[in-house]
């Protein structure tokens, strides 16, 4: 298989990755991720103009899904934190009802 090859088959995988960070599919994403991993790292150094575009494309896109990532991760903070927030303010309620 051609360095091309094996790009044009990442990009597929990275793709996918993308798909599944766009659906929040975080399981999905990472498993899809780790069976990328070994496959990025056997890519041989001899690569030509068409591969390196393709690898680009690849790093932009796990450029985004780690954009998304974070903004997930933020989203939840914020989200646990407001719970939280109100489970303390819950048991507050109840400790002063009870007085």
């Amino acid at each position: 298989m051609t360095s091309r090859e094996q790009a044009e088959g990442l990009l597929n995988l990275t793709q996918a990755i993308g798909h599944a960070a766009q659906q929040s599919d975080w399981p999905e994403a990472a498993r899809l991720t780790e069976q990328r991993a070994p496959l990025l790292m056997s890519l041989t150094g001899d690569v030509d103009g068409e591969t390196l575009k393709i690898m680009r494309s690849i790093q932009a896109i796990d450029a985004a899904v780690m954009a998304m990532a974070a903004n997930n991760k933020e989203k939840l903070d914020a989200d646990y934190n407001r719970a939280m927030r109100s489970a303390s303010a819950m048991k507050e309620y109840h400790r002063v009802a009870m007085l």
